[in-house]
């Protein structure tokens, strides 16, 4: 069971930070714009393939898939670019189906 919280810039903007533990686990904090896109890309698979348990699933599952449809089209081997996000926010060519 992988237990899930994601940080936003208010509501509707974009994620900055994913806190994610497995099982009893160490807790994980994953700083999406510091890391590169690939990475992020990765982790945000991973979620997807597993249990996941959060406090409101609703809204980190639409940042979550928001997320990968917005970092998908950028290069995986360079931190996003928040120009990039926003013009791919909307992108529907890529999709992450949960579990």
């Amino acid at each position: 069971m992988i237990y899930l919280d994601t940080e936003t810039v208010g509501l509707s903007g974009p994620v900055v930070l994913i806190q994610w533990a497995e099982d009893d686990g160490p807790i994980h904090l994953h700083h999406i714009w510091d890391v590169p896109v690939g990475d992020t890309l990765r982790l945000l698979g991973r979620l997807a393939d597993a249990e996941v348990c959060a406090f409101n699933l609703a809204f980190d599952w639409y940042h979550i898939i928001r997320t990968y449809a917005a970092l998908y089209p950028q290069p995986p081997d360079r931190p996003p670019s928040l120009d990039a996000w926003h013009a791919n926010v909307g992108r529907t060519d890529a999709c992450l189906r949960p579990r």
